[in-house]
């Protein structure tokens, strides 16, 4: 289990779960597309014909209130698949989908996909395994929303995005890009970004995290902020 899915961050795209056999035939039977920094893939409420696979790039997922505050779900980056449920559902989109950074993917029309899944029967059970560990990845996110103070929330959040997109630069040591803000972690955990602020701030003086003057880039320890996450 990764530490997303531990501390109660978004669990791992449903398809990317199945035999990497499967994986890799669905994404062949797909087309190459581009994303540039600021595009929208879709949006919450449109219907859905297709998912997505991401090669490269950062992609955004996230829901706005009537108020117009947003909140992350989900920042996700290559080897990701985003958009797969509602082609399962043939509801709307739960959610809006941006590109945070240029982007390639391949997208995989809701036909393709159907017609794979009738050639391959033998799928549907572990759909149904995934989706119940989905759910159960889910009440633990919104206990932790609902009893957690801020700073194991901002800790659940790093890790989240530390399994999704960080890169490893040493032993025990895990950098987020600088397409990451304190905005989004905020976003992510449900508090304001001063108190995002305030929290850096604070494992930056007791070594859990660092931050390079001048650069958005942020660089944690594992273990420690692990420790954060539970308190």
């Amino acid at each position: 289990m990764d530490s997303a899915t531990k501390f109660g961050g978004p669990p791992p795209s449903l398809f990317n779960q199945l035999p990497p056999s499967h994986l890799s035939k669905l994404m062949n039977a797909g087309r190459l597309m581009r994303l540039t920094r600021g595009s929208v893939l879709f949006c919450k409420g449109a219907p859905a014909n297709s998912c997505y696979w991401i090669r490269s790039g950062t992609l955004k997922v996230s829901i706005t209130s009537q108020i117009g505050e947003e909140r992350i779900l989900a920042l996700l980056g290559a080897g990701a698949v985003v958009g797969e449920l509602a082609i399962l559902d043939n509801l709307p989109r739960s959610a809006t989908v941006t590109a945070i950074s240029d982007a390639s993917l391949t997208e995989l029309k809701k036909s393709a996909l159907v017609s794979y899944l009738r050639q391959h029967p033998e799928i549907y059970a572990d759909l149904v395994t995934i989706l119940v560990r989905r759910l159960r990845g889910t009440n633990d996110e919104v206990a932790a929303d609902s009893f957690l103070a801020p700073p194991a929330r901002i800790a659940r959040a790093v890790l989240s995005l530390v399994d999704r997109i960080g890169q490893k630069t040493g032993p025990g040591l895990y950098t987020l890009s600088q397409v990451v803000s304190q905005r989004d972690i905020g976003a992510m955990a449900g508090v304001a970004r001063e108190t995002v602020s305030r929290t850096l701030s604070e494992w930056q003086r007791r070594g859990v995290v660092r931050r390079e003057p001048g650069r958005r880039n942020l660089t944690v320890r594992k273990s420690e902020l692990e420790h954060e996450a539970t308190r």
